[in-house]
């Protein structure tokens, strides 16, 4: 039941506008750009959209408590400064983040009020199985827990369907993720994606813990088409001195984390929950 809570909150953090609302259509000089860091300002956003286009503004979402929520709303003075940005620019770094860049999606008042129905179905299921104490404990954990699983939330990964995703395994060490994101880049767009990391122990202090890359990453592609073209063209090709493994993604989603059961405990978790 603990899912249950996971869905209580939006990708966006946001709660769901009243029915009745006013549909606004897409901008198509606008974008999303999602997972930033929360020292991003509006003007890194917009020094990092320049290569794309002139932009007229940039608006980062915030909490009430002034909290960044991961992501921002920019606006291009044309629509073909937007479309280069999407195209160009998705998953790039800013701030050691990956980036998703995607067109604006206007608002729909009947999809709104389709997941506020949804959210109040969990949550009353969520009560049938635990009284009331137990109910706002699950939710202040989850709270917690989708704060770094969501936008701008280190172990975020955006919704997509898998056969898009792609692994690449035996990397040399030390290479960063926009040399990754770059050289497959020829296979097509690119939306997401990272260089996976594992624990290991600092060369400085044998004590400390400290996060290496495992030689590997995964990449998420904007088409199915574009991912089997990547593993066609790189699989088994040498790049800096070794030979790439590049496959379809079958595993769990990156930084996979166990969910939060009403005990606080930590359990499994499938990737579909993330």
């Amino acid at each position: 039941v603990a899912e249950d809570a996971a869905a209580m909150t939006d990708d966006n953090g946001a709660a769901a506008a009243p029915a009745g609302d006013v549909a606004i259509p897409p901008n198509p000089r606008r974008v999303f750009v999602g997972n930033i860091a929360p020292k991003t300002t509006e003007a890194d956003i917009e020094a990092f959209l320049k290569y794309a286009g002139n932009v007229t503004s940039v608006v980062v979402r915030r909490s009430a408590a002034g909290r960044s929520k991961g992501y921002a709303m920019a606006t291009f003075v044309t629509a073909e400064g937007a479309a280069r940005a999407v195209k160009r620019l998705g998953g790039a770094t800013l701030y050691h983040r990956p980036l998703l860049i995607r067109p604006d999606a206007g608002y729909d008042p009947k999809a709104a009020e389709e997941k506020r129905l949804k959210r109040e179905a969990r949550l009353e299921r969520l009560r049938a199985h635990h009284n009331e104490t137990e109910v706002q404990r699950i939710l202040e954990l989850r709270a917690k827990d989708l704060r770094e699983r969501r936008l701008g939330g280190p172990t975020y990964w955006p919704p997509g369907p898998p056969e898009a995703r792609v692994y690449v395994g035996n990397i040399r060490f030390g290479t960063k993720w926009d040399d990754v994101r770059n050289h497959l880049g020829r296979a097509g767009r690119i939306t997401f994606g990272r260089i996976i990391l594992g624990p290991g122990l600092s060369k400085e202090d044998n004590s400390t813990t400290v996060y290496k890359s495992r030689g590997c990453a995964v990449v998420q592609f904007g088409t199915v088409a574009e991912a089997q073209k990547a593993i066609h063209i790189f699989d088994k090709s040498e790049w800096k001195g070794r030979l790439l493994h590049v496959t379809r993604d079958s595993g769990p989603l990156p930084y996979r984390r166990p969910a939060l059961s009403v005990s606080g405990r930590r359990g499994p978790v499938s990737a579909g929950h993330l």
